[in-house]
């Protein structure tokens, strides 16, 4: 027999009610979470940014649909922090003077290039494995779900943060990540288009629009194009110059 607990959890002892989550609200707790630089995304996103110690799931239909201006604004704060970025994999080779104009400087990336789908996880594995503060970035092509499980796990042991950039087609499987997030790009002037796939709280069924452009175009994108979903004018915002 199973007992169903009811009772509501406004209704428990103090010393409880902050251990116990409803399903129906974002999910608090005790693990660092860094602020993504879009303030639509980080009130949508338990604990109101990117969580540490978990891996986040980034599915596009392609690469360079707009990953970089995407992560860009927190993987700057990591180095800012101390931290080091670990790119393993990516598509194209880390393009470093647009890096470096960003805040990221060459001396805090760790470029891997893998020559398979088994070393990329392998590297992904070792990175997770280092006691600094650092943020991976993974490009996982080919990653079977208990893959994606065992690289879950080393995150939860890794003090700083896991993005796993995937193809689309992975939303169709299952997956450990307690974060999947899938971008791509609007029509003209092309700002991010983001859906929560999934996330601990409750479904969001409507698509966040981010309009971030390169501060060199912003001049150039008509008015109109302007008005971010919260307010703030996005030629305001950190230069993000990559994809």
């Amino acid at each position: 027999m199973h007992t169903v607990f009811r009772q509501h959890s406004t209704s428990l002892p103090e010393h409880l009610r902050h251990h116990v989550w409803s399903g129906n609200a974002l999910a608090k707790s005790s693990v660092p979470s860094l602020a993504s630089g879009h303030h639509a995304l980080d009130t949508q996103l338990p604990d109101g940014g990117w969580p540490a110690r978990a891996l986040i799931e980034v599915l596009l239909a392609q690469a360079g649909q707009g990953e970089w201006r995407l992560l860009m604004p927190a993987l700057v704060r990591v180095v800012k922090q101390g931290g080091t970025l670990i790119l393993i994999g990516p598509p194209h080779p880390p393009f470093l003077p647009a890096l470096q104009r960003e805040g990221i400087p060459p001396e805090r990336i760790i470029w891997v290039d893998p020559s398979s789908d088994a070393q990329r996880l392998w590297a992904t594995e070792q990175a997770l494995k280092a006691a600094c503060v650092t943020a991976v970035l993974t490009w996982l092509p080919q990653a079977r779900p208990e893959q994606i499980r065992r690289l879950h796990s080393h995150a939860s042991q890794h003090p700083g943060w896991l993005f796993a950039l995937r193809p689309l087609s992975a939303r169709h499987t299952a997956s450990a990540a307690p974060l999947r997030l899938v971008l791509s790009q609007g029509d003209a002037p092309h700002p991010l288009q983001v859906d929560i796939l999934k996330r601990k709280g409750p479904l969001l069924s409507s698509t966040l629009t981010l309009p971030v452009w390169h501060k060199g175009l912003a001049g150039l994108i008509p008015q109109v194009s302007h008005v971010a979903l919260d307010g703030t004018d996005p030629r305001r915002q950190p230069a993000l110059a990559l994809h």
